[in-house]
C-alpha cells in the first residue's frame, strides 16, 4: 500500500513535464520567428587598416601612460565604480600580476608597427 502512495506524485509529476515539454514545443514551432521576421540590421562596415592602426596606436598611448612608477598596471584607484572583491591579503597583488601580464602582452604584439625609440 505504501508503494502506492509513493508512486502517485512521481506519476503526477512526469504528467506535469510531459505538458510542459509539450507546450515549449508548440511554441517552438512558431512559422517565422523573431530573428527572421525582425528589421535587419544595417551591415558592418569593417574598419580599414589606417583606422586599425590608430586605435592600437591609441591602446600604447594609453598603456604606456597608465603604467605605474613600479612598473606594473593595475591599482586600486580609478576603479569606475567595478571593485573587485576577493577575499585574502594577495588578493590585489594577483590583480595587478595578472593586469601586468596582459598589458605587456598587448604591448609585445603591438611591438612590430613601431620603429626607433617607440620600438623599444
Amino acid at each position: 500500500m505504501a508503494s502506492a502512495f509513493m508512486a502517485l506524485p512521481l506519476y503526477g509529476l512526469a504528467l506535469a513535464d510531459r505538458a510542459v515539454a509539450a507546450e515549449a514545443a508548440a511554441i517552438a514551432k512558431v512559422d517565422y520567428p523573431l530573428s527572421i521576421q525582425g528589421p535587419k540590421p544595417a551591415p558592418v562596415t569593417p574598419p580599414t587598416n589606417a583606422e586599425l592602426d590608430a586605435s592600437i596606436e591609441r591602446g600604447v598611448d594609453f598603456l604606456v601612460e597608465s603604467q605605474r612608477d613600479s612598473g606594473a598596471w593595475g591599482g586600486p584607484q580609478k576603479t569606475k565604480g567595478l571593485n573587485i572583491y576577493a577575499p585574502g591579503m594577495a588578493s590585489h597583488l594577483a590583480f595587478r600580476t595578472g593586469t601586468t601580464a596582459l598589458a605587456i602582452m598587448a604591448l609585445c604584439e603591438a611591438r612590430e608597427m613601431f620603429e626607433g625609440e617607440r620600438r623599444e
